[in-house]
């Protein structure tokens, strides 16, 4: 069966943290890199090995690891914040740690058919038990005081084949392809946040140029003292694209631009939503 790729659908579900959402992105991008220690050295020869004298290691002797990706998006938070179903589903797993204190919980949203899932993982006071049915928006579950920098991993998932994943161990990776819900969240604080004028009134951006802050790619223009950015995280809307191309046609001819923009929680910078060439 063939697969559709996922990066351009519009996936639609409500958030799963009061507004607005903040992206933990210094450490939870989709897709990072995520070393995965081995029990020991493997049968075979390999150089993937983090030393003892690596900060990273708190062993004390070299450690073989496996390359993993991280597959959700970090979201931060306080702890005892409150955990809402993203969309309306059936809950198919509750985990627990031995204390109680953390948790993961996994709600399968269309149980006919393909469809998606959803996990919520670094979470505690789990209200809902394996079988239950979510309303979406509902909430479920407050977030963890641990780890120590309390946050919600969100993890969305599209079901390859349903009838495959019918037994007691599903959900399993085997039939579930992860997709990215970065935009998706990114997209609730474009409907809920006010744009403002940029009161330094229409000026020609000084210089442009791309940035990685945290390892995500923004678009960069400066107009006197202000830096404004574009997210440039795939993938991108129509209307970046747009901003991107006028902001570099405003510095190339050296013409004066009016913008809107808006302080942006989500990706802790001052995101451009307009440009006017004037």
């Amino acid at each position: 069966m063939a697969l559709i790729p996922t990066t351009g659908h519009g996936w639609l579900f409500v958030p799963p943290l009061d507004l607005p959402l903040t992206f933990r992105h210094e450490n939870g991008r989709f897709g990072s890199l995520r070393p995965k220690p081995l029990p020991g050295p493997p049968p075979c020869a390999t150089g993937q090995i983090i030393p003892a004298d690596d900060p990273r290691n708190p062993t004390g002797a070299d450690v073989h690891f496996a390359n993993q990706i991280h597959e959700a998006v970090d979201l931060a938070a306080a702890a005892g914040n409150c955990v809402f179903a993203a969309y309306s589903g059936r809950v198919v797993q509750v985990e627990t740690d031995p204390a109680g204190i953390r948790g993961n919980v996994t709600i399968d949203h269309h149980p006919q058919g393909l469809g998606f899932v959803t996990k919520y993982n670094h979470i505690t006071d789990v209200t809902v038990a394996v079988g239950d049915f979510v309303q979406k928006g509902a909430p479920f579950a407050a977030v963890s005081a641990e780890p120590t920098e309390p946050h919600l991993h969100f993890e969305l998932w599209a079901v390859v084949n349903r009838a495959d994943v019918a037994g007691p161990d599903w959900p399993g990776d085997s039939d579930l392809v992860p997709v990215d819900p970065t935009r998706a969240l990114y997209a609730w604080e474009k409907q809920t946040a006010a744009d403002e004028e940029f009161t330094g009134g229409p000026l020609a951006p000084q210089a442009v140029g791309v940035a990685h802050i945290n390892t995500v790619p923004f678009f960069t223009a400066t107009l006197g003292s202000t830096v404004l950015h574009v997210p440039m995280y795939a993938p991108m809307s129509s209307d970046e694209r747009l901003t991107v191309d006028l902001l570099r046609d405003a510095h190339a001819r050296n013409a004066d631009a009016t913008l809107r923009w808006r302080p942006s929680t989500f990706w802790g910078v001052d995101v451009v939503t307009q440009v006017e060439l004037t």
